[in-house]
């Protein structure tokens, strides 16, 4: 395994540049990035994003809410020194309120779960999301649909299939709030399956920055 150790690299401008182990961004696969000035774009995911979600739960067959957290630093936005990509990480926390059962009983205690949700770009250009933590491993979005004056994406992730679900193509619909009066960055988050089964939502939300 390479050790984690920081490296300095001379940049375009003459200045050195931060160069540190980046595999966590590719779920562990060995990877190394520089630390670069983050891009307009990025710079508006800066801060730290919070709200409530919610989620189908095939297990309890019903909606479970929970309390979604994204960080995004400016140390995180990174390039990869070998293969061109330039994204930020965004590392989210997912904090599950107790299930109950109808008779009011806990039978399943609140649980948080950690993971990372990386948008990017690659060498081509071509724009990405991936999200990666310990129960999907790594989950590769590609762009749907772009509105930039209503600052919306779509972004569709063909899920194959297992031993208890069927195939589906899994879309999250991300928009700004546009009727936010309070000079807020709000931004409401669908997320849809389709498949032999017709269509459904699968979850929804909305978290706000907090700089």
């Amino acid at each position: 395994m390479r050790p984690l150790v920081l490296l300095a690299l001379v940049s375009s401008s003459g200045l050195a540049s931060e160069v540190r182990d980046c595999s966590e961004a590719y779920n562990g696969k060995q990877a190394t990035c520089e630390v670069v000035p983050c891009s307009d774009k990025f710079k508006s995911f800066l801060g730290t994003w919070t709200g409530p979600f919610q989620i189908y739960s095939q297990q309890f067959s019903k909606m479970i809410s929970y309390l979604n957290t994204v960080t995004y630093s400016e140390k995180d936005c990174l390039k990869n020194t070998e293969n061109g990509e330039l994204f930020i990480i965004g590392r989210k926390t997912d904090v599950y309120a107790p299930v109950l059962n109808e008779a009011g009983e806990v039978v399943q205690a609140s649980v948080s779960k950690p993971g990372l949700m990386i948008t990017g770009k690659d060498a081509k250009g071509e724009r990405f999301l991936r999200t990666i933590d310990s129960e999907m491993g790594q989950v590769n979005y590609s762009p749907v649909f772009t509105d930039v004056a209503a600052d919306l994406s779509i972004w569709q992730y063909n899920y194959p299939g297992d031993e208890t679900n069927a195939p589906m193509n899994i879309r999250v619909i991300d928009g700004r709030d546009l009727s936010e009066v309070t000079g807020a960055h709000k931004r409401f988050v669908t997320i849809t399956m389709q498949g032999s089964f017709g269509e459904a939502v699968g979850g929804s939300g909305y978290h706000t920055l907090r700089k």
